[in-house]
């Protein structure tokens, strides 16, 4: 009997598959998961949804299913966490690291006020901050985990209205 699969869930599959393969020989995958990556945005929607991957070594994320916009910050490199919840139940985790390039999205020209276009950029970060629906989903979890381990998880939990 042949079986097939829904398009969409056909290019999910093929992306996760293709995430997983990014990992390096010998990392092991703690968890995966959503999030919003808030780093320029404050608490607010940020660049978007992101998918990432929580390993033993590092986090990785993308936005929706695009590899041009990968990023990869190595669990060494994190100097502090905290964490903090915005609206009464949305959870963010804010770290600081060693400088990171990260590849963004920035408009192609612009003239006066006017942008339009695309092009890829790469822009220095100092600060990454994650927004999660929950406190309790697999990546926010792991995440925590994975600091708490190494000592730079900072226990200063702030509760934010709007």
């Amino acid at each position: 009997m042949i079986r097939h699969m829904h398009p969409m869930l056909a290019k999910r599959a093929r992306f996760d598959a293709d995430f997983m393969a990014r990992l390096e020989t010998g990392e092991q995958a703690v968890a995966k998961g959503t999030c919003y990556d808030v780093t320029e945005q404050g608490d607010g929607t940020g660049v978007g949804l992101c998918q990432m991957i929580v390993t033993d070594r590092r986090v990785l994320w993308t936005p929706a299913i695009d590899f041009t916009f990968l990023a990869s910050l190595p669990l060494v490199d994190i100097e502090t966490a905290s964490e903090t919840t915005v609206d009464t139940h949305r959870y963010v985790i804010r770290l600081s690291h060693e400088p990171l390039d990260r590849p963004r999205h920035a408009p192609a020209h612009n003239l006066l006020l006017f942008e339009w276009g695309n092009k890829v950029v790469v822009r220095r970060f100092r600060t990454t901050g994650f927004r999660f629906s929950r406190r309790d989903t697999a990546a926010a979890k792991a995440m925590r985990a994975e600091l708490s381990s190494r000592g730079v998880f900072e226990r200063r939990f702030e509760i934010h209205e709007g």
